[in-house]
């Protein structure tokens, strides 16, 4: 995880639940992967209507 990822986590006075925080680690891991973060979003846009 990225530090601005993990300062946004652990941040003082952060509160974060379990799922919001597990999200935010999926979306940090998926931008760090290789050439997936634009085939992801397109897929969801080509998908949504």
């Amino acid at each position: 995880m990225s530090g601005v990822t993990t300062d946004r986590i652990k941040g003082r006075g952060r509160r974060w639940d379990l799922d919001n925080a597990e999200s935010l680690m999926a979306l940090e891991a998926l931008y760090q992967s290789t050439g997936l973060w634009n085939h992801y979003w397109q897929n969801a846009f080509d998908h949504r209507n």
